[in-house]
């Protein structure tokens, strides 16, 4: 079996990496947690509601509303016309 070969992530993995994490930061709590656990982790909304206390129609309700607020938050800004020339800075987070 040959050795493992370490890949360096390309720089716009890293980019994207790093805004995903700064629009997750900024979601709240109950949102974060239901969006990983799920998303993420993949519970069901059931599992979901057990581990955090609230019903599974609060899991999805909380989904639902954590992915509407991430496209928000990633969604480029309009800048000079052209969407997306002005790199990291043309993200709205």
């Amino acid at each position: 079996m040959p050795e493992a070969v370490q890949v360096d992530p390309a720089e716009g993995d890293v980019l994207l990496g790093d805004l995903l994490e700064r629009a997750m930061d900024r979601l709240p709590d109950g949102m974060r947690q239901v969006l990983i656990l799920h998303d993420v982790e993949g519970y069901t909304h059931e599992e979901i509601g057990e581990f955090l206390g609230v019903t599974a129609g609060t899991s999805k309700s909380q989904l639902f509303k954590a992915r509407g607020k991430m496209r928000e938050l990633l969604r480029p800004v309009q800048g000079n016309g052209v969407e997306g020339e002005q790199g990291v800075e043309a993200w709205s987070i």
